[in-house]
């Protein structure tokens, strides 16, 4: 009986000190958000006081304060502390954050990457919200993760889930363990991906943020709504960090207001993904030099029809910017990598922006562009070999599917859009199958955007996915194309001044 009440005694202190630790622990997370409310708080006040005062502020601006001093008091009963003043002394006030950017650029927001032994962590940078380190768990471990991207891509098919090919069929077909495991994240219902999967991923990355980042995410957009500024999402993953990378970090949805982060209205924000690498970017060309542009249109594979549509619709766009002044273009089909040497070695100098439409595929842990073979068929062509011929240029434009894609067996620089970030300013890529009628009206307002209103590289991407998001009835594609910019500059990047 003695060494039962021992054993029941021992139990008791190791519940208690787990509770313990665990009330530690939620005590310092409150903290840490009181400190990101405060100081949004001063920084409102701030932005009702150069208006003369909260009675002529804004309406946003009076609805944010109301707010953000409701969800203060709240932290602060929870803490049992002495309510934070309207005004705080200037000894007791957070650091008074940096002035705003002006609105015509975008407010940075840096999610910083890094790997530890306990798990994948994030720092985060902003002027808005200062600097916060939170931990991150990744919403589908090695297993699902594949599956979950294969599902999305799934969707991108306009005839799913009914095949039209055998190539559909097996595409399109999911074997039982993968079901159990895309049920059990809720993608798979009725025999089929669900159609809302992208929504539900999107939300289960926002979720997988935690607390503390999702809080610096509404305090920033929170007052960039209030400001009539735009946010730019700025990820940096380290090498190994393959799985954090493969995410659809697009695809981020705030589920209580059931919208994207990214398309919010008519305020577009940006998300790119940054290779942290010690290179610099080209300087924009002088605002009188014209873009030479470089269409690349293999013809194994592609059937005609959806040829001649592409091209249709390019040199419309094309043609209209090069009576403007602006830009010169070529163009190469049939391609053989013989055919694109040959232009290359003859050309005055580089294209300052390649343009590829074909079929792009990731296998074996590799990812290769399909050319025109030289005797006819296809030639795989792996990112090894498509370096020394792609490289050198302002931008790489690919509209083939799966050219943004890696797996942790090849590594992060084995995509098709990593590896040739490396020997380029930048590059958009497609992370999934794209439909061509997406990639045709992406491609068109990229370029009006970019070179025709000469706005930056992240500005007009975010553009061209607003308008996917916008005229697609299912909105499958919005998400799909992704930035890659291989610099540790964070700044917008203009291709002529």
């Amino acid at each position: 009986m003695h060494e039962y009440s021992i054993m029941q005694i021992a139990l008791a202190s190791e519940l208690i000190g787990r509770r313990v630790v665990s009330d530690i622990q939620e005590r310092a997370h409150k903290e840490r958000l009181l400190t990101i409310y405060r100081r949004n708080l001063v920084y409102l006040e701030q932005q009702a006081a150069s208006a003369g005062g909260e009675l002529q502020a804004s309406v946003a601006v009076r609805n944010q304060l109301a707010d953000t001093r409701a969800k203060i008091a709240e932290l602060e009963q929870s803490l049992n502390l002495a309510p934070f003043p309207a005004t705080a002394p200037r000894e007791q006030a957070a650091p008074t954050p940096p002035a705003p950017p002006p609105p015509a650029q975008l407010v940075p927001i840096t999610l910083d990457f890094r790997l530890e032994s306990t798990g994948p962590w994030i720092t985060w940078r902003s002027h808005l919200t200062g600097r916060e380190d939170t931990p991150f768990t990744p919403p589908y471990d090695d297993g699902a993760l594949p599956l979950v991207i294969r599902a999305l891509d799934a969707l991108q098919h306009p005839s799913y889930p009914t095949p039209l090919s055998d190539e559909d069929a097996r595409h399109f077909t999911f074997h039982g363990q993968d079901q159990a495991i895309l049920a059990a994240h809720g993608l798979w219902r009725q025999g089929r991906v669900a159609p809302e999967a992208p929504r539900l991923v999107g939300q289960a990355i926002y979720q997988a943020l935690g607390p503390v980042g999702q809080a610096l995410i509404k305090a920033a957009r929170n007052t960039c709504i209030a400001q009539g500024l735009r946010i730019s999402y700025i990820l940096r993953f380290p090498p190994g960090g393959i799985a954090l990378a493969a995410l659809p970090w697009e695809l981020l949805w705030e589920e209580d207001k059931h919208q994207s982060l990214l398309v919010r209205g008519a305020t577009i924000d940006s998300c790119e993904r940054y290779l942290d690498l010690d290179l610099a970017l080209p300087p924009p060309l002088p605002a009188h030099q014209r873009l030479h542009l470089l269409a690349l249109s293999p013809a194994y594979g592609i059937p005609e029809p959806v040829r001649r549509s592409e091209r249709a619709a390019r040199l419309q766009t094309w043609s209209l910017l090069r009576d403007q002044g602006k830009i010169s273009f070529d163009e190469i089909s049939p391609l053989t990598v013989a055919s694109l040497n040959d232009y290359l070695l003859n050309a005055p100098g580089r294209p300052d922006i390649i343009h590829y439409y074909g079929h792009g595929t990731y296998r074996d842990g590799r990812g290769f562009l399909q050319l025109d073979g030289d005797g006819g068929g296809a030639d795989q062509v792996s990112t090894e070999r498509l370096a020394p011929l792609l490289g050198d240029t302002r931008l790489l434009v690919l509209h083939a599917c799966q050219s943004a894609t890696f797996s942790a067996q090849g590594g992060l620089l084995t995509g098709i859009a990593p590896a040739l970030s490396l020997v380029s300013g930048a590059v958009v890529a497609m992370q999934m199958t794209v439909s061509v009628a997406a990639a045709t009206r992406f491609s068109q307002v990229l370029y009006q955007q970019l070179l025709g209103h000469g706005r930056s590289l992240q500005d007009a991407v975010s553009r061209a996915r607003q308008v996917l998001f916008t005229e697609a009835s299912g909105g499958e594609s919005w998400y799909v194309p992704t930035l890659y910019i291989r610099s540790r500059e964070q700044r917008p990047i203009y291709l002529v001044q």
